[in-house]
């Protein structure tokens, strides 16, 4: 590591470990229940709002799904799109939406997580009619005495670093009057990865896990989505049964079945690289010799193919992706996750992964 990032990476593990330390603790156990979705870039309901396309799915699964089943809703920055519009005129032209907010908060369920395109909510943080008391910046899930951190991502970027001093108590007077907008957000590749290098290695070295936002890449356990079906097909080339038995019949049954599996998950490979997002199908492989499960990433809201979230429950914590049928698009060949309808929308829901919370803090702590 060059002389430049030894002074990165000191001054943003010193932040984040502030955030590490300061944030407010939610303790948790089996029966929460925790939806975390991050980046809806809300704005003010018209053809530049980049909300607007999932808006429907994404409220409808608000009160008709995670509602009724009393799970706590954390929205993990970049909620509002204040950089283009007033937070005022956003919550006017999206009065259902946040009808819908409230709704949680009155259960005491609802947390707001600041990023960098709404950190003007800052200005309004102790103004209770405006953003409640649950705003923050960071916030921490106690699992059984381990530390799942919470925040945007933007945290872990120099340039935010640089501006945090003025940014909390000066965006209004100095930012805006600067025309200093935008400012951490990774778009490109190698940006990306750095950031997620960072991350990736402060939550290794406290054993802890980081769920994060803001490049609208998903991850789980520290892996990109290319990297988790690589994985798969690796786990299925494996997974061939011997030629020792003499059930010939059963035995071809079950590797038809495996080659229509790996088939499956090269054909997804392949229409990522078609979408030519760079960011999507480059590796997020940050150790050469084995993969800490220590960075999550909910995704986004926005995405073109439906929305992401990253969903904590009965001890586990999963992957999830939300689609709608009566879209035009290419849909996923999802070959063994389940796929469940929402009711009797054109919604449906995937659990991409799924693993054991005891599970992966045992492979962060034997693997560190």
């Amino acid at each position: 590591m060059d002389k430049k990032n030894k002074i990165e990476k000191f001054f943003i593990e010193k932040y984040l470990d502030s955030l590490l330390t300061n944030s407010q603790k939610l303790k948790i156990d089996s029966k929460s229940k925790i939806v975390i979705f991050s980046d809806l870039h809300i704005g003010r309901r018209n053809r530049k709002d980049d909300f607007l396309h999932n808006s429907s799915m994404f409220m409808h699964l608000l009160e008709h799904f995670y509602l009724p089943r009393g799970y706590t809703l954390v929205l993990n920055g970049d909620i509002e799109e204040l950089q283009r519009n007033s937070f005022y005129k956003i919550k006017e032209k999206w009065s259902d939406l946040y009808a819908l907010f409230d709704k949680f908060e009155s259960e005491g369920n609802f947390y707001k997580i600041i990023g960098n395109h709404d950190m003007e909510l800052f200005k309004y943080r102790n103004n209770n009619t405006d953003t409640g008391n649950y705003l923050h910046e960071a916030m921490i899930l106690d699992f059984e005495g381990n530390s799942i951190l919470i925040f945007h991502g933007h945290q872990a970027t120099m340039s935010f670093i640089l501006t945090s001093k003025f940014v909390k108590f000066g965006l209004k007077y100095i930012a805006q009057p600067l025309g200093i907008k935008n400012f951490t957000r990774s778009y490109n590749s190698p940006k990306i990865h750095k950031l997620e290098q960072f991350i990736y290695e402060f939550s290794s070295q406290r054993k802890i896990i980081s769920i994060v936002g803001h490049t609208h890449r998903p991850l789980f356990e520290s892996l990109s989505e290319v990297d988790l079906l690589r994985y798969k097909i690796e786990t299925l080339l494996r997974s061939f049964p011997k030629k020792n038995s003499n059930d010939i019949a059963s035995i071809k049954k079950i590797e038809s079945d495996i080659e229509d599996e790996i088939r499956k998950n090269k054909e997804q490979i392949k229409e990522i690289y078609k979408e030519n997002n760079e960011y999507r199908f480059s590796s997020s492989r940050y150790d050469q010799e084995f993969v800490i499960p220590s960075i999550f990433n909910s995704g986004s809201v926005i995405g073109k193919k439906g929305l992401t979230a990253i969903e904590i429950s009965g001890n586990n914590i999963s992957l999830i992706h939300y689609f709608d049928s009566s879209k035009k698009m290419n849909k996923y060949s999802y070959s063994e996750e389940r796929i469940t309808q929402i009711g009797d929308t054109s919604y449906y829901r995937t659990v991409l992964k799924k693993d054991s919370l005891d599970y992966i803090f045992r492979r962060i702590k034997l693997l560190t």
